[in-house]
């Protein structure tokens, strides 16, 4: 809700009113782990179609 108010398009990945993730476009994901399968999903298909990924995690080296 706060990117929205910086006046950026926003969604929540998921939602039935979400469109798809393309080109352009940016996917913030928050990972205890940086390895949940739904996050890495996630992340995997928005690399697939060029878009930013940015993964705030508490493991260093995750995926």
């Amino acid at each position: 809700m706060r990117i929205m108010h910086l006046g950026f398009e926003t969604h929540v990945l998921g939602e039935a009113t979400a469109p798809s993730v393309r080109s352009g476009d940016g996917l913030f994901i928050i990972s205890n782990s940086g390895t949940s399968p739904i996050s890495t999903s996630f992340a995997r298909i928005a690399r697939a179609q060029s878009a930013t990924v940015a993964l705030l995690t508490s493991t260093p080296n995750s995926p």
